[in-house]
């Protein structure tokens, strides 16, 4: 064959996820053209394909040396280093790609996981935002396979809503929430408000303009005051938390009110809640999804900094927020790969219709040390996990929902959400934020 011929033997094996006929192809190709930059390149994926990583590297960077100029071959190039554990040679693959390319979102994306590993959360969590606000504000969706829910098209124009009435319309704000509203009414109104359903390539043509986008993002700015609450007693805290076994304790008034202010403004104005795939009743927003302003960030360092003892060793390695319906199931049983859980709450105590509850139910357990990811955090898991706490049956704190009250604790330690029931309208709704610092034994 040719080297056409063999160059598209090689591409069509190597998207059929054959990687071992894609390097046959590529090494033709190689033999009769050795500067073939897609060649050298496609040849160095098939070998990280097939296990041979540092061959892979090797062709991957010759392809950098063969075009330097061509950002997305510093990408896979960066990729291959970080999946191999070489991340500081990672970074400069991805720092060059950028400079050639800016606002290459995948490369924004993955230099902020490299980051965020050694604890560089600031400019991790800037090109997390950066990443997010071109890939939901600037590309052009694709919602074909795009699954969605009653609770998510609900959510959506109670913010839509929400947002002309305090001035701050989306653009096209007309069309968008018709569109909405007309998803929702011809989506079937029976069963869960969480079950999922296709859209209808008309409804995909409809929701396009609108649905999983940045239509409207609070820069959620670092504030000038002080951050925390003026009463904090920060000793007594760590005191709290360090003498008890397992380690757990409640802190009320975490947060000044300016910061309380504008940390729940954010969350009421940010069109970032795209996550919607749970059965519980609440949507969710992620540190990579668009949840990560420089507010959050310094929330996290003046606590990291108050809490010495306690933060002090472990970098935020993970930040989300949920917002919930006005009642429904909430978060099942789990635990999380952390060292230390921070969960606190932002809506108005009067919005909570059973002060007694609300909250959050944290188990005296901890997830096995041999138990994976998977094991400890996923619904699969929760009829085992169950199991497990009654078998050992070491009790639970059972914390009542208050606004601005931080739960603390061992982020091995099984918790679930405890029974809500909130008032209706889109600014009662439940809002709780998750910091996560640290990594389960110290590993990344």
């Amino acid at each position: 064959m040719g080297h056409r011929e063999d160059f598209q033997a090689g591409l069509q094996a190597l998207q059929s996820g054959d990687p071992a006929g894609a390097l046959r192809g590529f090494e033709a190709v190689l033999a009769q053209r050795p500067a073939s930059v897609d060649a050298t390149l496609l040849a160095g994926i098939a070998l990280v394909g097939l296990g041979r990583t540092d061959e892979g590297i090797t062709r991957l960077r010759a392809a950098t040396t063969l075009a330097p100029d061509r950002a997305a071959l510093h990408y896979n190039l960066g990729k291959a280093l970080q999946d191999g554990g070489r991340a500081g040679e990672a970074e400069q693959a991805y720092r060059r790609a950028l400079a050639l390319q800016p606002d290459f979102a995948e490369v924004q994306a993955n230099l902020a996981l490299v980051l965020k590993g050694r604890g560089e959360t600031a400019e991790a969590s800037a090109l997390f935002q950066e990443s997010f606000l071109v890939r939901r504000a600037t590309r052009p969706p694709d919602l074909s396979g795009v699954h969605t829910t009653r609770l998510r098209l609900a959510h959506d124009l109670e913010q839509l809503d929400h947002l002309a009435a305090a001035g701050r319309p989306v653009p096209d704000h007309a069309a968008v929430r018709a569109a909405t509203a007309g998803v929702l009414a011809r989506l079937p109104d029976t069963g869960p408000a969480t079950a999922q359903h296709a859209l209808s390539a008309a409804d995909q043509a409809a929701l396009a303009p609108s649905y999983g986008r940045a239509l409207h993002l609070e820069p959620g700015e670092v504030l000038d005051v002080p951050v925390l609450g003026p009463g904090l007693e920060t000793s007594a805290v760590e005191g709290a938390y360090l003498s008890t076994d397992p380690h757990l304790c409640v802190v009320d008034d975490v947060f000044s009110p300016s910061a309380l202010a504008a940390l729940r403004r954010h969350c009421l104005d940010s069109t970032f809640w795209h996550a919607s795939r749970y059965r519980g009743g609440y949507l969710g927003a992620y540190w990579e999804q668009g949840f990560g302003s420089p507010l959050l960030v310094q929330l996290a360092q003046a606590l990291r900094d108050a809490l010495p003892g306690m933060l002090g060793p472990h970098p935020l390695q993970q930040l989300w927020a949920y917002k919930y319906d006005s009642q429904g199931g909430g978060i099942g049983v789990h635990a999380d790969s952390a060292a230390v859980n921070v969960n606190l709450w932002l809506t108005p105590d009067d919005a909570n219709l059973d002060p007694s509850c609300g909250g959050l139910v944290v188990h005296h357990t901890k997830a096995p040390r041999d138990w994976t990811h998977a094991d400890y955090n996923s619904w699969d898991s929760e009829d085992r996990i169950e199991a497990l706490l009654a078998a050992e049956d070491r009790g639970s704190t059972v914390v009542p929902y208050r606004c601005n009250r931080a739960v603390i604790f061992d982020s091995d330690l099984f918790h679930r959400t405890d029974r809500y029931r909130f008032a209706p309208g889109y600014p009662n709704r439940r809002i709780n934020v998750t910091m996560l610092f640290g990594w389960r034994d110290g590993l990344r």
